[in-house]
């Protein structure tokens, strides 16, 4: 264990002061209400709150695919008869002159000829047909609406009336408010030389103000939730401080309802094309499209292209998506033009016969909808914290009229034990570098009882951990401390607000609350000196016996500690020192002391005080 770092400041007398409770008088005037003869005045506080929140959700979405096959069939037979007549005619007539070494000789001619020929001929054909007709319809109706419909009616009514009625009286009235003044009689009481170590304790009732803020369910009155801050600060919250990583931790700290996730930063959307041509001319491809979902625009993407030919690849092709550009048979990336609501494609071709693409395209967020998203989850959880409001003051108030006078803070003794009990861990944790983690002597039972599983000691740790708590509660003197409580100025600045706004009906406990720092001085019981000056140079805890003489440890302080157990010598521990003493009115020693008080008191009669009055 390490040597403590905080020296005792020396040996002195422990002077006491004790005191008990003499008297209340009514104090300063507070307030005075005057009313007139026959006169009514009176006061109404009425607060209503009325919320509503109407929230609808709708979506509807028709999707229709029809296709249709039709066969037709056709069978023709076709009779033809063809009757052919030719008629020939020829007639010839002329003369002939012949001559030779002897007589000429004349001779005449004439020839006619005629024919005729009939045919016929019979024909028949038969046509055989066969036509098949695909038909393929496809219909998409989408239709969406959104309003978001939750209806909330949250009604409060605060209504407080305070009156004067003294219509019937024929004088006026004056009531005369006072503080309220405690008085105690106190006296100093000498216990003799100790040695004394000073300590200051920054912000003594910061743990027990940490507690205070935990909602246990045996409480009469709820805590007040805290309103919404950024995760692990104080900073208020607002509707940019949502985030993807922090909303579900928001929700849960305020039990917000009907949030929604955040929308994917990203969406990869997804379309298939495919076409067969027709002959190996010029071709087209258009009313197609990518349907981009509400809040997203298209950044980029990636292709994949198949595609065959007929006869010599002589082709070539285009297709434009959005503003990108796509040549048939090169394979880049896609780059678009930030396009919503719809991706156009199209393209023309050459030379080919059949044709497929798959496309990915790649559509972000747009910043508007994320914060669109953002301002609602807000909403949600500002109307949760808002509900958790209403609902605490209506527990108070509840609370106020079923208890009737209520009464506020703890008894002043009790107040003084905590006092003791947080200045007393402050210290020993100053002087010890102590962190308090003890072994667990004590077996963890299950958060929920469960029969025959009760918590149960852990006989050797709980038997490790003797020496240490016996030295550390008996060695001093606790119950008589003294402290006093600095301003809210020495705490960090951050709490100043937040310790100035603490109120205490107690005006001592208010003082130990709002405390920046306390100064506490404790002393040693005689029989321990020795054990704590032991446990100051070496930092080990000694079990029991004869103590080592300080003088064989070689420290520079060894000779001071030394002679500081030579003047505490012969000095006995006293049997109770925190038993009441006697303090007696008559006593010339005793004095009064005047605590002021938040309590008013109407005073019985109109007059005004006289404190100068014999």
């Amino acid at each position: 264990m390490p040597r403590p770092t905080i020296k005792p400041i020396g040996i002195g007398d422990l002077k006491v002061v004790k005191q008990r409770l003499a008297r209340y008088e009514a104090g300063e005037l507070a307030h005075i209400e005057n009313v007139l003869a026959r006169e009514k005045r009176g006061r109404e506080h009425r607060r209503l709150r009325q919320v509503e929140e109407i929230a609808v959700l709708e979506r509807e979405r028709e999707e229709e695919s029809k296709r249709d096959l039709q066969s037709t069939e056709r069978f023709e037979l076709q009779s033809e008869s063809q009757r052919t007549i030719r008629s020939e005619t020829s007639f010839q007539a002329g003369m002939e002159l012949s001559a030779s070494y002897g007589p000429v000789s004349l001779s005449a001619f004439a020839k006619f000829a005629t024919s005729n020929a009939k045919e016929e001929a019979d024909k028949n054909s038969t046509k055989y047909a066969k036509e098949v007709t695909e038909k393929s319809m496809a219909r998409l109706l989408e239709r969406i609406r959104e309003e978001r419909r939750t209806r909330t009616l949250e009604e409060v009514e605060e209504k407080n009336e305070h009156g004067f009625d003294n219509t019937t009286g024929s004088e006026h009235i004056t009531g005369v408010y006072r503080w309220v003044d405690k008085y105690y009689r106190a006296r100093v009481v000498d216990y003799g030389k100790r040695l004394m170590y000073e300590f200051y304790v920054p912000e003594p009732a910061a743990f027990y103000l940490f507690a205070s803020t935990f909602n246990y369910e045996n409480r009469v009155l709820p805590i007040k939730p805290n309103a919404p801050t950024v995760p692990g600060t104080t900073t208020p919250l607002k509707p940019s401080d949502v985030t993807r990583t922090n909303y579900l931790r928001l929700v849960k700290e305020y039990n917000a309802q009907g949030v929604e996730p955040p929308p994917p930063e990203w969406l990869v959307l997804c379309k298939a094309l495919n076409r067969e041509f027709q002959g190996s001319g010029h071709s087209s491809l258009a009313n197609e499209e990518f349907e981009i979902p509400k809040g997203y625009k298209a950044v980029n993407g990636v292709y994949r292209v198949s595609y065959t030919w007929e006869g010599s690849p002589q082709m070539n092709g285009t297709i434009m998506i959005g503003t990108g550009l796509i040549n048939v048979g090169v394979y880049p990336g896609l780059s678009f033009g930030g396009e919503t609501a719809m991706l156009p494609i199209s393209g023309t071709f050459y030379g080919l016969k059949t044709f497929a693409i798959n496309i990915e395209a790649s559509c972000r967020l747009i910043d508007e909808y994320l914060d669109k998203w953002k301002l609602a989850t807000f909403n949600a959880i500002m109307a949760a914290y808002n509900k958790a409001l209403m609902d605490y003051e209506e527990k108070v108030a509840a609370a106020q009229i079923q208890q009737g006078t209520q009464i506020g803070g703890e008894n002043p003794g009790i107040n003084r034990q905590i006092e003791r009990d947080e200045l007393k861990r402050g210290c020993l944790t100053l002087w010890t570098t102590y962190a308090f983690n003890n072994p667990a002597a004590i077996s963890h039972a299950p958060t929920a009882p469960v029969p025959g599983n009760y918590p149960e000691i852990n006989q050797a740790t709980a038997l490790a951990n003797v020496d240490r708590l016996r030295f550390f509660e008996e060695a001093f003197e606790w119950r008589n401390i003294a402290y006093e409580f600095y301003p809210y100025y020495w705490s960090r600045k951050p709490k100043w607000l937040e310790l100035l706004s603490v109120e205490a009906t107690d005006p001592a406990f208010q003082g130990f609350l709002r405390a920046g720092a306390a100064r506490v001085v404790v002393p040693v019981r005689p029989s321990f000196t020795e054990a704590v000056l032991y446990y100051q140079l070496t930092g080990i805890l000694w079990g029991g016996g004869p103590v080592p003489s300080i003088a064989t440890i070689i420290d520079p302080d060894a000779e001071l500690y030394n002679s500081f157990l030579e003047e505490m010598e012969g000095i006995e521990d006293l049997p109770d020192v925190d038993a009441d003493v006697p303090i007696d009115t008559d006593d010339p020693e005793t004095w009064l002391v005047k605590v002021p008080t938040t309590l008013v008191w109407l005073q019985g009669e109109s007059d005004l005080p006289d404190f100068e009055a014999p």
